[in-house]
């Protein structure tokens, strides 16, 4: 069970314990805690954006904030008509339901609001799958709520790699352990001058597909020669430097399925620092919605798309090198629904050899601002 709560107010008591919450609504007291998110319309005062604690928002901060106020008065005023309220949930509607989508939730709960019953009449005409309760005590009698993943479906999983060797075999072993296993993951080798033929040729998986280039074209050029090759339903690329958790092909596939208006889903990361093999414990790299493209590239490394994107949007841009990935979000964002999740399904490594790391913040900002040129965004 996953759930999202969504309150007037976050505080540390509150997130401290969630006694009150349980005692409230006592069938939450079977669900992990790391499945239940908190959301609030009102931004966070003493509470650290951390863990599983989350604010809707949007590049128009003044109409979000114009919003956020006036809800605040309704839940303030007593004598106020809670029917006013439609007017800012009107207003701000999509940023309030794509923070609730992006906690992908069976269930959500609505708590200390007086305009309960306008939100929740809104959210179950969006997403008519989630059970909205509204009121303490309420039951909830659905014994499975989730949507199963159709396997059958195929994921294709390129991975362009150059001298990569170091840290190649944890990246394809993350993505053949997956417990979506109906997958193939095609390896494109720019070529290498160290190990990673032999690596890769070591494995006997017909899962694995392995293509060479003689000569080194760049890592656009070896998304292209992937996904040309790519024969699966969804698409997603990963780096020879990451990772995945062990279930992030299978969620990501099952949130398509059941969203099914979306065609491009991305997660959040666990950071691991150079030489580590697994995360033990500190950042994570946080997602912002797909309208924070207009300002810089926040998706991050974990994604899947439809076939669908592919065959529409067409292949990566060679001319934009460092910023392939952003040139083509932002291509995708103008056709397509993208919606972040929550989760955190994938460990990106910084070290001294990746491109993040060899490549200065000037050379990455150019590349970035000739994105913005190209598709027509406005440059900040």
């Amino acid at each position: 069970m996953r759930v999202c709560v969504f309150c007037a107010q976050l505080d540390s008591e509150n997130l401290g314990s969630q006694t009150w919450l349980t005692n409230s609504f006592p069938f939450l007291k079977t669900a992990k805690k790391e499945d239940i998110f908190f959301t609030s319309y009102r931004l966070p005062g003493s509470v650290s954006e951390t863990g599983n604690v989350y604010f809707p928002w949007g590049q128009s901060r003044l109409r979000m904030a114009l919003c956020r106020g006036v809800l605040r008065i309704i839940d303030s005023v007593r004598w106020l008509p809670t029917w006013l309220a439609w007017i800012p949930l009107r207003l701000c509607q999509r940023e309030l339901l794509e923070v609730i989508l992006a906690c992908d939730p069976d269930t959500v709960v609505l708590t200390g609001m007086r305009w309960r019953a306008q939100f929740s009449a809104i959210i179950r005409k969006s997403f008519p799958r989630m059970t909205v309760l509204t009121e303490a005590g309420q039951a909830f009698s659905k014994s499975s709520v989730r949507q199963a993943c159709n396997r059958s479906a195929k994921v294709s999983i390129v991975l362009p790699t150059y001298n990569g060797a170091r840290y190649l075999r944890q990246s394809i072993d993350s993505c053949l352990k997956q417990t979506f296993a109906n997958l193939e993951v095609l390896v494109v080798d720019d070529a290498s001058r160290d190990d990673t033929a032999s690596i890769v040729q070591s494995y006997r998986d017909p899962r694995v597909r392995y293509f060479r280039h003689e000569t080194n074209r760049g890592i656009a050029e070896g998304l292209n020669t992937g996904f040309r090759n790519a024969t699966g339903d969804f698409l997603t690329w990963t780096s020879d430097d990451n990772y995945y958790a062990e279930n992030a092909i299978e969620e990501m596939v099952r949130f398509l399925q059941t969203h099914t208006a979306v065609d491009f889903v991305y997660a959040e990361n666990y950071i691991v620092n150079e030489g580590s093999t697994t995360w033990k414990g500190g950042a994570v790299r946080r997602n912002e919605p797909p309208e924070s493209l207009a300002a810089d590239n926040f998706i991050g490394a974990c994604f899947l798309y439809t076939r669908k994107v592919y065959e529409t949007v067409g292949g990566y841009n060679p001319k934009t090198f460092l910023a392939e990935d952003y040139d083509y979000w932002v291509r995708v964002s103008k056709q397509f629904q993208m919606q972040r999740v929550f989760h955190r399904l994938y460990y990106y490594r910084f070290h001294e050899n990746s491109l993040t790391s060899k490549n200065s913040v000037e050379e990455v900002s150019r590349k970035v601002k000739l994105v913005k040129e190209l598709n027509s965004l406005s440059s900040r």
